[in-house]
């Protein structure tokens, strides 16, 4: 069972950032309230040292939609980015044996501002945010005939039926915005 810290939840080794609390009830998608800034930590190295980095430090590696794990930093030195441990920021996920790797093997730990927009999310993690908590299934099964999209909604999510079409829109964008709703 993981345990939750802030926005950030941690299960295992497995570490998944939500969007921030403050939308929880938003009926009309306002995608810039899912905007939040984390401090993370990142390890600062030359280019040519990346793919040796990536393959040894898989694990601790940040896993997260839309955000680039390597990322350009100043001087021509690369940033590799790891996950979180808490939203607060602060620590990381390597042990004593893998940093002194790091460093052994030419990188700097450092921190990193990362900035997380809605387009970070999954539709999952983006419904989960913005329903009631007592909401027993999130919606994300639909079909599609042509491009109409069906989505059965229980009666009791009718009221955040816009939110949940408009998430669903930009999740599948290819299909027109047509809806069945049937409870």
């Amino acid at each position: 069972m993981g345990s939750v810290i802030g926005k950030v939840i941690r299960n295992m080794d497995a570490v998944t950032i939500f969007p921030p609390e403050s939308v929880r009830g938003m009926k009309q998608l306002e995608k810039e309230r899912f905007r939040m800034t984390l401090s993370i930590s990142a390890i600062r190295l030359r280019p040519q040292l990346v793919s040796e980095h990536l393959r040894k430090l898989k694990h601790v590696l940040l896993l997260q939609p839309g955000v680039k794990r390597v990322q350009d930093y100043s001087e021509g030195d690369k940033l590799l980015l790891l996950a979180p441990t808490s939203s607060a920021g602060g620590g990381t996920l390597l042990t004593v044996e893998e940093m002194r790797w790091v460093a052994d093997n030419g990188g700097v730990i450092t921190s990193h501002q990362l900035t997380l927009e809605y387009h970070n999310w999954s539709m999952h993690q983006l419904l989960k945010a913005v329903l009631p908590l007592d909401t027993k299934e999130i919606p994300s099964r639909f079909e599609t005939i042509g491009h109409i999209a069906h989505l059965n909604l229980p009666t009791e999510l009718t009221e955040h039926k816009n939110i949940i079409g408009m998430t669903e829109d930009d999740d599948v964008p290819a299909r027109k915005r047509k809806r069945v709703d049937e409870s």
